[in-house]
């Protein structure tokens, strides 16, 4: 299936159609203009929670790149591999896990990046982290990921530049970020940063930054999305 345009959004019936890249653009430029500038969140400075803001809004919706959802907006198809949340939050993940030069999930940028994984997997509900990890969840979700990171590794470039990312990462860093064993180890580390947050860096901030993270990204996509 050639795809000429990527859409995030497509209603034929209403005559709505949204372009897959404005969709990503317009929600981080828009979360960032809703961070106040004085939020403060010890040790993290001012230039890390814009630039940190600014991916996840960015990558929230990058999973709608796959065949599998373009052809479900487009046809009405459904695919069992045509969710785009977790994909999405990975590959988030593992951007930012390099970008901030994160070594160790137990540091405090460890934790900023599992939050940023919360934010993007659970922009389309609650935050409920009892969905978080599941042995069924589990085989489902790798799955999934087995055919979706199939399907974006044979058109990166394509990707890339459409979405412009090609001015933030190479190719072969969008390869690096797409490497399913290292998205699938992602994803096993999940329930050792949860009970790791909960115990030895217990902190209200954590709950704080969540949900004021999440709450900027659920506003700016339906405004984003609104237009």
């Amino acid at each position: 299936m050639i795809i000429k345009m990527y859409y995030a959004r497509l209603e034929r019936g209403k005559g709505i159609k949204q372009a897959l890249n404005k969709h990503l653009k317009g929600v981080a430029r828009r979360s960032l203009e809703n961070l106040s500038q004085t939020a403060c969140f010890k040790p993290f400075s001012l230039h890390t929670l814009n630039d940190f803001c600014y991916w996840i809004n960015f990558f929230h919706d990058l999973g709608k790149y796959t065949g599998f959802f373009q052809l479900y907006l487009k046809t009405g198809k459904e695919s069992e591999f045509k969710n785009h949340a977790h994909i999405s939050a990975l590959y988030l993940y593992s951007f930012l896990q390099k970008r901030m030069g994160v070594k160790d999930f137990k540091s405090e940028e460890g934790a900023l990046v599992f939050i940023a994984y919360l934010c993007v997997r659970f922009h389309h509900g609650n935050l409920d982290m009892k969905r978080l990890y599941s042995i069924t969840g589990q085989k489902r979700l790798t799955r999934e990921l087995q055919h979706q990171t199939e399907d974006i590794n044979k058109k990166i470039p394509t990707i890339l530049k459409d979405s412009g990312l090609n001015k933030t990462i190479t190719m072969k860093e969008f390869q690096n970020l797409s490497d399913i064993k290292k998205l699938q180890e992602i994803y096993a580390l999940l329930p050792k940063h949860k009970q790791y947050m909960i115990t030895r860096l217990k902190s209200e901030k954590w709950y704080f930054i969540l949900l004021y993270f999440f709450s900027l990204l659920i506003d700016a996509d339906k405004m984003d999305s609104a237009e």
